[in-house]
This record gives C-alpha cells, structure tokens and sequence, in this order.
C-alpha cells in the first residue's frame, strides 16, 4: 500500500522516453575528423592566403574586384572544415575586401549605394558557395556521378 505522500510513478513519461527512437549521429567523414577542430584556422590561413594573391594583382586589378579571390577562400574552407568555418571565411573576406581594396581603403566607411551592394552580393554568392559545398559533402555527390568509361 502506497504511502499517502507518495505520488504514482506516472508512466506516460517514462513510456515516451523510451519509445522516441535512437538517433544516431551521422558518420563524420575523415576531413572532418582530422581538420574539424582546425576549421577556424583553416579559415583564418585561407583568407590570409587569398589577401596575398589579391594583393599581387592589386596592380592589374586596382580597386575593381575586391571580393574575387575570397570566394576561393570560402570554397576551401567549406571542403575541409566544418560549416560554420566557412561562415567565418565569408566574414573574414568581407572585411579584409573591404577594409584593403575598396575606396577609402582602410576604413569601413561605404561611399555610396553601390559599395554596399557590392559587399552584399559577396556575403550572399559567398554563403551560397559553402552551402552548396557542405550540400556536396553530405550528400557525397562524387559518389553519384555517373562517368563515361574511356
């Protein structure tokens, strides 16, 4: 005989607990098990590596382009490192486009509408580079091209 101040062991709870079924984790692949940790200093390497060679050419491309290289940068961030890496390579060549190569360089002030639009279209063509990258890598889509046999 239940004590009078006990409650019942309500066993709808422990019921639904026990009926939600067991998720497992999707496998990691080995690029993310080995750089998966580094991902903010793949990020940060990529991003330098993608100043310099924008920076070699700054005297063909003098202020036009300030963003093309940094796509790169975010492309191989998102192939090796995790998603949110890649967020952080878009950031990172934002600002260094913006700050080193356009007009008044060295500052983030925006000069007119069309330094604005143009940081804007970087940010989102960037963001769309790595999830499409990151789509890639889940769903293994080498893994699925049929290629014609030589």
């Amino acid at each position: 005989m239940p004590a009078e101040n006990q409650l019942p062991v309500n066993d709808t709870q422990s019921q639904l607990k026990s009926s939600a079924p067991h998720e497992s984790p999707r496998p990691r692949s080995l690029l993310e098990k080995v750089f998966g940790r580094m991902g903010p200093l793949f990020a940060l390497a990529f991003t330098a590596m993608a100043t310099l060679l924008r920076w070699a050419s700054d005297g063909l491309l003098a202020d036009h382009a300030p963003f093309s290289f940094y796509f790169l940068s975010v492309v191989l961030t998102a192939l090796v490192s995790p998603m949110g890496s890649s967020f952080l390579a878009v950031v990172l060549g934002a600002l260094c486009g913006h700050l080193l190569w356009v007009e008044p360089r060295f500052s983030l002030t925006f000069l007119d509408k069309s330094q604005v639009a143009q940081i804007v279209v970087y940010i989102l063509v960037a963001t769309l580079c790595a999830l499409a990258v990151a789509a890639a890598r889940v769903l293994r889509v080498s893994d699925y091209i049929d290629t014609p046999d030589n």
